[in-house]
């Protein structure tokens, strides 16, 4: 079975910036190096999505959501189904209805985005349902090895001062950190910014690489290297 390995999400003061690699693995197998995992969601995109898990079962939600893109083009009465909160809302209902049929979606998903006008959204949702709001995110084996470099960059309302190339440091660390530290890492990024202007996926690219890891990581903003 095809899985997406760990991705991240952390905002900050103008938008939401989401990351992953574009590796699907195998059984642990490097099958597909250069995969395109972000998700954008709405015309015009207002909302990505990033999901650790089964590749089959991301496809099947992502046709869900571009239903609603068709919904919303149909209806044409101003209401969006595809903003991230609404997303956001909609997996969590999805994702559980899925786990009581005893036949749950098997990933795990980031959903970001940025209305104009409002604050940055951050979710997650797993694979029983279960859902939470923060200002940063990590899955997969990333949840264990970056969840500390996020809070402490972004968590009591430090993002609202995080600028964008102080938050792009905090996630090509947390990336590098998944390389050299997960079996299913991988060195080539993408990364996708959420702002009022809308959703920019930029292209994949490689991180450099090194074992200084420990130099990279005491360039986060906020996080004390002992």
């Amino acid at each position: 079975m095809a899985t997406g390995g760990s991705c991240i999400g952390i905002k900050y003061k103008d938008g939401v910036l989401m990351a992953s690699d574009t590796l699907v693995t195998m059984y642990h197998t490097k099958k597909l190096p250069n995969q395109q995992r972000h998700y954008k969601i709405g015309e015009p995109a207002r909302t990505v999505v990033l999901t650790t898990g089964l590749v089959a079962d991301t496809e099947y939600m992502i046709n869900e959501l571009r239903d609603l893109e068709r919904d919303d083009r149909l209806a044409g009465d101003g209401v969006k189904l595809t903003g991230p909160r609404a997303v956001h809302s909609y997996m969590k209902l999805v994702m559980y209805n899925k786990r009581t049929d005893f036949n749950p979606a098997l990933f795990t998903a980031i959903i970001g985005g940025k209305d104009v006008g409002k604050e940055p959204f951050l979710g997650w949702v797993d694979s029983v349902g279960t859902h939470a709001e923060s200002s940063c995110f990590s899955t997969g084996m990333g949840h264990y090895l970056a969840i500390g470099m996020l809070r402490e960059a972004s968590e009591n309302d430090k993002w609202k001062s995080l600028t964008k190339e102080q938050a792009m440091k905090v996630v090509e660390a947390c990336m590098t950190v998944f390389f050299y530290r997960d079996t299913d890492g991988f060195n080539r990024i993408q990364v996708t910014d959420c702002t009022d202007a809308g959703v920019v996926t930029g292209e994949p690219y490689e991180l450099k690489p090194t074992l200084e890891t420990r130099a990279i990581v005491a360039e986060v903003p906020n996080v004390v290297v002992l």
